[in-house]
């Protein structure tokens, strides 16, 4: 495929956990992705975005990966190739808050198709003396460009108490681009009940404190590729923990 004519469609998404609270307040809490990994559990500590270009996108444009997540499909016209970004974040604010964050993601031409799959899991929980006192939240996102099929397993979960609140975000997906061909209408998006089984997530243990810990893992096969990943993790004793990370291949 070397013209824009064959070109194929680019596929969009965000899965925000899914607020179901005892007080039936709704929330939900965006976190868009940022460069660099910073760690440090006594004071705050955040780099600055850092952009990367591929192949004339550049994929932290927010027009590319955090804007327009109506929970809708985005299609457009893309550069020829496989392109996945996929991310998410966790936040949790209490005298006691823990949040985790995983993101694996993985492509490889194999000839006459390349496939691209991936996972992402965040999870936060936090504790407060006072009623009212926790909060936490969890998204996750995907965008993907070039392929002609895309399935996906979603998991969103959020519940607050008077004293404690808890939120898990969860998203996998595989895509398949068949070189030389593309569907007449678009990307092909499969939802699916089961998840792919790639990847493990970093589990929680009871915690006590302020703790954030974050993992990122990217890797691209082929004879062209790139692979990058990106994470934050911040603290603030006895107030707020936050994780964000993203994890990018392109063939």
């Amino acid at each position: 495929m070397n013209t824009q004519a064959d070109a194929k469609a680019s596929f969009r998404k965000c899965h925000p956990e899914q607020q179901r609270t005892f007080d039936h307040d709704d929330g939900h809490t965006d976190f868009g992705p940022l460069g660099g990994e910073v760690y440090d559990d006594r004071g705050p500590a955040v780099t600055m975005p850092v952009s990367v270009t591929y192949r004339g996108i550049d994929v932290f444009d927010h027009h590319h990966v955090w804007d327009e997540r109506g929970g809708g499909h985005q299609h457009h016209q893309s550069p020829d190739g496989l392109l996945a970004v996929i991310g998410g974040g966790a936040m949790a604010a209490g005298e006691a808050s823990d949040v985790t964050g995983f993101v694996d993601n993985f492509a490889e031409d194999r000839g006459d198709y390349s496939i691209a799959m991936g996972k992402a899991i965040f999870e936060a929980s936090a504790y407060g003396s006072n009623p009212g006192g926790a909060l936490a939240a969890a998204d996750t996102y995907l965008d993907v460009s070039g392929a002609d099929f895309v399935f996906e397993h979603e998991i969103g979960q959020s519940e607050r108490g008077p004293y404690d609140a808890w939120a898990r975000s969860e998203l996998d997906y595989f895509s398949i681009d068949i070189h030389g061909w593309s569907p007449p209408h678009g990307t092909i998006v499969i939802d699916v009940d089961q998840p792919f089984g790639h990847g493990q997530p970093i589990g929680q243990d009871p915690f006590y404190g302020n703790f954030a810990q974050v993992l990122a893992l990217a890797e691209a096969h082929g004879a062209d590729t790139l692979s990058a990943t990106f994470t934050n993790a911040l603290t603030i004793e006895n107030h707020f923990s936050f994780v964000n990370a993203v994890g990018i291949v392109a063939l």
